[in-house]
């Protein structure tokens, strides 16, 4: 781990919420949560594109309106909320 006192401090904050504690930290502190959050974009950025370059080749093959997939991609997102909410739920409770 390149930066343990990042770490500890999120773990903090999950538990407690103090953003107080988060402006007050120091800037390597600082410096690890950027690298984290880096990293996190690094990898959700192109899995975000690779999921819709699949979703619009799915919609191609099936030979779709695009105004269906759309209806349809909006649905998904709207109906994946109440899971995503619900796992972070149990997340935080453990």
């Amino acid at each position: 781990m390149f930066y343990p006192e990042s770490y500890a401090l999120f773990i903090r904050f999950v538990a407690t919420a103090n953003l107080r504690e988060v402006s007050a930290a120091g800037p390597r502190v600082l410096r690890g949560i950027l690298v984290a959050f880096a990293t996190f974009a690094v990898v959700t950025l192109p899995t975000l594109v690779w999921g819709l370059i699949g979703w619009g080749a799915y919609r191609e093959l099936n030979q779709l309106p695009r105004s269906h997939s759309s209806v349809a991609l909006l649905l998904t997102i709207v109906l994946s909320l109440p899971i995503v909410a619900l796992e972070m739920t149990i997340a935080l409770a453990s």
